[in-house]
C-alpha cells in the first residue's frame, strides 16, 4: 500500500488531493515540517531528505518530487484494456 506524507498547509495538499479523486488507496502520514515564521521542526519519521514534504513511499521506494508523484508510474496505475482492443492508462480513465 502507498504511504503518503503529509503535512498541514504544505504544498502536499495537491498530491493529497490527486490521490483523494483518483480514489486511490493510501496511508496518509501525517508529518511536521520546519515553518518559514520557524514553528514547527523536522519530523525524523519523515523519509524526504530535506525534511519537508511531500513524500510518496511503497515498497521501500520512496518518491518526492511532484511531478514524479504525479505519473502513473509511481502510482503504480496500470494501462486497461478497453472493450475495442484499445488501450488507455487508468489516470486517464480515473477522471
Amino acid at each position: 500500500m502507498l504511504k503518503f506524507y503529509h503535512a498541514a498547509l504544505s504544498r502536499s495538499g495537491r498530491v493529497l488531493w490527486l490521490l483523494r479523486e483518483l480514489a486511490i488507496p493510501f496511508e496518509l502520514l501525517r508529518t511536521e515540517i520546519p515553518r518559514r515564521d520557524g514553528s514547527g521542526s523536522r519530523d525524523p519519521r519523515n523519509p524526504q531528505p530535506e525534511g519537508k514534504v511531500h513524500a510518496l513511499e511503497q515498497d521501500g521506494e520512496v518518491v518526492t518530487e511532484t511531478g514524479a508523484i504525479m505519473t502513473p508510474e509511481a502510482l503504480k496505475l496500470t494501462c486497461a484494456p478497453v472493450a475495442d482492443g484499445t488501450r488507455y492508462d487508468s489516470l486517464r480513465r480515473a477522471i
